[in-house]
């Protein structure tokens, strides 16, 4: 599998008119990290993998398997012009109740994960001398929460745009 990860963070960050530096300030990483990810000498690990897909609210997916420069990224062109889209009136996307019940969902999923992160971040604080296994398992974790962080992030901006293309 061809890796894009280099191109891809180097197109969006100039699609967005961001300096390396300015890029790695607003997402908590050093420049030289953005400069060895963009040139292709390092590449970040899911966590970071997941924050550069959030702030340039790309799918993981997408960010990782296809060069952003050369195709026409569908999502960004239905962000771009979901307001362009004319749907009769009669057509119902998704029924208000069902809407508002995925918007309740989603906030009550939101707030265990909140929960269970401070609870992680509070054991994580009391733990003394980890064991290596443990420091993998505790990585591996985090990778997990930020995942899922990015998923709550998405699901909500789902149904913000459906709310918005109903009104």
């Amino acid at each position: 599998m061809t890796n894009y990860i280099g191109k891809n963070i180097k197109h969006l960050r100039k699609k967005k008119k961001l300096s390396q530096q300015a890029l790695a300030k607003k997402i908590g990483l050093s420049r030289s990290n953005i400069a060895a990810y963009e040139a292709g000498n390092s590449e970040p690990g899911v966590a970071k993998l997941t924050k550069l897909a959030m702030f340039f609210d790309i799918k993981l997916e997408d960010f990782i398997g296809k060069e952003l420069s050369k195709n026409h990224h569908v999502s960004d062109n239905l962000r771009e012009h979901h307001n362009n889209i004319d749907i009769p009136k009669s057509v119902t996307l998704i029924s208000k109740e069902a809407l508002l019940t995925l918007s309740e969902r989603t906030s009550e999923v939101e707030k265990m994960v909140e929960g269970f992160k401070a609870f992680y971040n509070y054991r994580m604080k009391s733990e003394q001398n980890l064991s290596p296994g443990f420091k993998i398992l505790s990585s591996n974790m985090e990778n997990v929460l930020h995942a899922i962080s990015y998923l709550i992030a998405t699901n909500k901006a789902m149904i913000s745009s459906v709310h918005d293309l109903e009104s």
